[in-house]
């Protein structure tokens, strides 16, 4: 087969426009995206400086996030051994409440024949004593037999086991026997508090029936409440028994005091470590399941700092420049952590990174922006 010489010519054409076209993609693929490269004069217009990355002590500070856990032993309900209506409530949940004070009231007929029933018999007693006595002397005497004595004793006996199984039933609804006398009866029984603490719980409203032993409400004891904080995997290394951790809530923005006691060794599914904490004089109601924040400064350790300056965002992530050869800068992906004075912690992405560069500490910016084309 020949060809003309027209037809070789145009076959040279294309062959080279085909090599140039693949030489033009090969470059456009193999073209570094995050380097830029100088010369000396923008260098100097863009501020450029230089400088080498600092080991310091930083305290790495942790926002927490948990909930209040209430101590079983700490938290009462406060019911009544009889059945009632609820006459009036003088507390409400988040209230906090001293040992003794008078909760709510209950309606019950049967309270004024226990009354009346308890100082029955203490009048008997009284009679019931002074005729075991007499009979006494005279069964010693002879006077009187020992059947008549043994009677006496025994209707003493009898009435003083009534006398303290209703002096116990008074107690057990919160009426004091000894300040019971008969212009005193009451048709209403007290709910009195056990303990110190704050109403976790309400059961009850105005007017409801209740039988006998259904709580009214439970006291959680501010003494025994646990902050329980989650503690993510990256944070665990900071956290230690002992440690002093700042907590509030949102609707009580001043912060207290709890002492880290002990930390879980079971990972859950995100991720995170329970952290157990006890609640010292809290500022706050104490609510089981209640929504908490704590800040806490980690225990001092050394870390790859740069000035602030050097660090750089672009989409979300933390960048900052490291000075190649031939007036070029890379930009290189890098975690921010904690701040100390002008020096920011950093942990690069790529744990092979030589620290030991030169990396741009003033007019990193400017580089984003040469190279990046962001405002």
């Amino acid at each position: 087969m020949t060809y003309s010489n027209s037809s070789i010519a145009i076959i040279l054409i294309l062959t080279i426009f085909s090599c140039k076209n693949k030489e033009n993609k090969k470059e456009k693929i193999t073209a570094p995206q995050n380097i830029i490269s100088l010369n000396e004069a923008q260098q100097k217009a863009s501020k450029i400086q230089l400088g080498t990355i600092e080991t310091l002590t930083f305290e790495k500070e942790i926002a927490l996030k948990g909930k209040i856990a209430l101590n079983p032993n700490s938290t009462v309900s406060v019911a009544l051994p009889t059945s009632g209506i609820v006459k009036n409530i003088y507390v409400k949940i988040g209230d906090r409440v001293r040992s003794g004070q008078v909760l709510a009231t209950l309606f019950n007929r049967e309270m004024v024949e226990i009354q009346q029933d308890y100082l029955t018999a203490k009048s008997n007693n009284t009679y019931l004593s002074k005729d075991f006595q007499r009979q006494k002397e005279l069964n010693e005497s002879k006077a009187v037999s020992d059947k008549a004595f043994h009677q006496s004793d025994r209707d003493f006996q009898i009435n003083q086991i009534n006398l303290q199984a209703l002096k116990q039933k008074l107690i057990n609804l919160n009426i004091n026997p000894n300040n019971l006398h008969s212009k005193n009866i009451k048709e209403s029984i007290p709910a009195t508090s056990q303990n110190n603490g704050v109403i976790s719980k309400m059961n009850v409203h105005k007017g409801q029936f209740l039988q006998e032993g259904e709580a009214l409400m439970e006291i959680a004891s501010t003494s025994g409440a646990t902050a329980v904080f989650s503690v993510y995997e990256k944070d665990i290394p900071y956290v230690a028994v002992g440690q002093s951790i700042e907590v509030y809530t949102l609707n009580n923005p001043f912060k207290s005091k709890c002492m880290v006691k002990s930390i879980s060794p079971v990972m859950k599914e995100d991720n995170s470590l329970d952290v157990f904490c006890d609640l010292v004089n809290p500022s706050f109601s104490i609510i089981g399941n209640a929504v908490i924040y704590g800040e806490l400064t980690s225990r001092k350790t050394e870390g790859k700092a740069l000035p602030k300056e050097a660090i750089v965002q672009f989409e979300g992530k933390n960048y900052i420049f490291k000075k190649l050869q031939n007036q070029s800068f890379e930009m290189v992906e890098v975690i921010v952590g904690s701040t100390k004075d002008n020096q920011v912690e950093i942990e690069f992405i790529n744990s092979k990174e030589d620290t030991n560069n030169q990396w741009v500490i003033s007019g990193a910016y400017a580089l984003l922006m040469s190279l990046k084309n962001v405002e």
